[in-house]
């Protein structure tokens, strides 16, 4: 079989062994690893900022409202969708990504700058007594994730070129921690600030990190750039159903089919997680304690991946409760899911117990320890168990992508990624007020989805194992576009 790109389209590289054993980091090595670790952290902030709106409008608008918000990640989904474009346009002089992040950081700012003018967006979330406007922070959530999407192709496909082939494995690390950092400084901010102790409108905030935003940009215009492959004198059309062939080329090899039954499935035992996280808060338990949560989880996000990318744990605790030293990387993945599983029903678990805890009006001090602790022990291993899952996936994603189409290829997979996490979390939003309906009671609602995955879990997940097994025993070569490329 062979892929018939246009004439004078660069074909793909040649296989690129990656040196067995550990390198030797170079200071050049450290200086590119941190500049994708500072992209993949501003990124993250506008993601953290839409993470924290269900807390602060949870007891103001319905599930079917937040299943609603939920769309405004579909530009995840859709990427693929423009990310020729992202790959063939750009201006030679500024460089082929900087064309694109340094454009997408300035818009960025003006938009976060534009939410806080007014006070629109404590209007939009009826910090003034106002109904939440749903249409409005869809539309501009919306905006703010198509631009981070577009961001994403770009640093996903710098990450290929400019880290060698032996640190490409540190991809995963700087996408995950950095996506992190930026995530919980907006989240932990956002809802700290709108606390009942520290009362400090949206507006604000949002106009901080819009003037980080635009004094971040003006940094990359220092920073030097290689590419892989030289710009050849093509139309841009022709380019775009150039890359359009090879996005079809990738479906059709078999591991990427099989990676994408296992992507777009393995989400779907977990929809309770944020339904369960938003009856926690109406049975009481106030949002400063999810912002605690997650500052704990802050150092775990950060130290964490370097040991899931290498295939092995080496922190005690983890080889006791997750057995996963030395372990390959479809055992990571299985056992991660299948924690994650256990976990999301004893989260499920919480609802009823903190709705007994907050139903008495005082308790003693070994209740009010013994609560807590739980609570945070299971939300950090929840936690945990995901991140185990998500970066096992980033750091095979790198693995495999071909690097002289490494934009589309990456995005490729991100978007089946994200599909398969974001579509499950918009089902069981939805869900819930079915159930609800059915039953007159959310708590009766959210009880039965739990029942519905765990049941599935049990059923199901077991068959992972063997379909990860055979995905991680596929060679290099099974991956790459260079065995179809003409000679």
């Amino acid at each position: 079989m062979e892929l018939n790109l246009p004439a004078g389209f660069p074909k793909p590289v040649a296989l690129q062994e990656v040196p067995k054993g550990h390198s030797n980091y170079t200071w050049e090595d450290i200086k590119c690893m941190l500049v994708l670790l500072a992209l993949y952290t501003v990124q993250g902030i506008p993601l953290g900022l839409r993470t924290a709106l269900p807390l602060i409008i949870y007891d103001r608008v319905s599930y079917s409202q937040m299943a609603y918000l939920s769309c405004t990640a579909l530009p995840f989904c859709l990427k693929l969708m423009w990310a020729p474009v992202v790959d063939v346009l750009y201006w030679r002089r500024l460089g082929k990504r900087k064309t694109w992040i340094i454009p997408i950081q300035i818009i960025c700012a003006v938009l976060l700058l534009y939410g806080g003018f007014n006070n629109k967006m404590d209007r939009w979330v009826g910090q003034y007594g106002e109904p939440v406007d749903i249409f409005a922070l869809t539309v501009y959530f919306t905006v703010l994730y198509m631009l981070m999407a577009t961001q994403d192709i770009v640093v996903d496909a710098w990450a290929l070129t400019i880290l060698r082939p032996e640190m490409r494995m540190h991809t995963s690390t700087c996408n995950t921690a950095g996506q992190a950092i930026g995530i919980n400084i907006a989240y932990m901010g956002f809802t700290t600030l709108n606390s009942r102790e520290m009362r400090v409108y949206v507006d604000r905030v949002w106009g901080w990190i819009g003037w980080f935003f635009g004094v971040r940009s003006t940094d990359l215009i220092y920073e030097d750039e290689m590419e892989l492959q030289p710009f050849v004198s093509l139309s841009g059309v022709t380019w775009i159903f150039g890359l359009i062939t090879i996005i079809i080329t990738i479906m059709m090899l078999k591991p990427a089919k099989m990676l994408a039954i296992a992507l777009l499935t393995c989400n779907f035992f977990f929809v309770v997680e944020n339904p369960a996280e938003l009856q926690i808060l109406e049975k009481g338990i106030h949002r400063d304690v999810f912002a605690a949560v997650t500052l704990l989880f802050v150092p775990i996000q950060i130290i964490f991946p370097p040991f899931v990318s290498h295939g092995k744990l080496t922190t005690i605790s983890f080889k006791v409760t997750m057995g996963m030293h030395h372990s390959s990387a479809s055992d990571i993945l299985c056992k991660g899911l299948k924690i994650r599983l256990v976990t999301v029903v004893l989260y499920t678990g919480l609802v009823t117990v903190t709705g007994s805890f907050y139903a008495k009006e005082s308790h003693s001090a070994f209740t009010s320890a013994l609560f807590y602790t739980c609570f945070f022990s299971i939300s950090v291993f929840r936690k945990v168990c995901e991140l185990v899952v998500v970066v096992s996936f980033n750091g095979l994603f790198a693995r495999v992508a071909d690097p002289s189409v490494g934009g589309t290829y990456m995005t490729l997979l991100n978007t089946l990624s994200n599909v398969g996490e974001i579509l499950p979390k918009m089902i069981g939003l939805w869900m819930i007020d079915v159930f609800s309906k059915a039953y007159g009671d959310g708590t009766d609602g959210l009880y039965l989805e739990t029942l519905l995955c765990a049941l599935g879990g049990v059923a199901f997940l077991p068959k992972f194992r063997s379909i990860l097994t055979r995905i991680e025993s596929f060679e290099l070569s099974e991956w790459y576009l260079n065995k179809f490329a003409d000679e």
